[in-house]
């Protein structure tokens, strides 16, 4: 399916400026959920500025839980918009379980900072993880044991057109 993503007047009703993305709303066994735009200013620059729409995917497996939002940031230029940031996921839930109580889940969430780059704003991610394990008690009740990972920042440098995400944090 085709994406659009338009800037519209909002006097007239004219689209300012439009963007259209082949495929990016194709899904199989994890679908599609949600679809939200992302008003943190995402200064890029003196005078420069991005937008972000956020997608939600949800997969539809109940023993293999899956859910995933990634971030896209667009710059207005001239009468068209220009990706910058391309499908950075930031938030993303993923596990296995036996339906009853056993099982384990991960859990990841990137927090970004916009930082001063040498070709403009950087983008300074903080990347968090925790893992769960779920197993039964010799009392018969479930028991959640959650363990967070060391915390990392990864740095996106701007190029000046736009970022560049690692395939690990991005998804595919």
């Amino acid at each position: 399916m085709i994406f659009d993503v338009l800037v519209v007047d909002e006097p007239t009703g004219t689209p300012r400026h439009r963007l259209r993305i082949p495929h990016a709303m194709d899904d199989d066994a994890v679908r599609l959920s949600r679809i939200s735009f992302d008003t943190a200013p995402y200064s890029l620059g003196p005078d420069r500025l991005a937008f972000g729409v956020r997608r939600e995917w949800v997969g539809s497996s109940r023993p293999n839980p899956f859910k995933e939002t990634t971030l896209s940031l667009y710059e207005p230029r001239g009468a068209a918009l220009a990706l910058v940031l391309d499908d950075l996921i930031v938030e993303r839930s993923q596990g296995q379980w036996d339906l009853s109580c056993a099982g384990e889940t991960v859990v990841t969430e990137r927090i970004l900072r916009m930082v001063p780059g040498q070709k403009g704003q950087d983008i300074s991610v903080l990347e968090r993880i925790t893992q769960s394990t779920s197993r039964e008690a010799k009392n018969g009740e479930c028991s959640t044991t959650d363990q967070a990972v060391a915390p990392r920042t990864i740095r996106l440098s701007f190029d000046g057109k736009r970022y560049d995400v690692p395939r690990l944090i991005q998804r595919r």
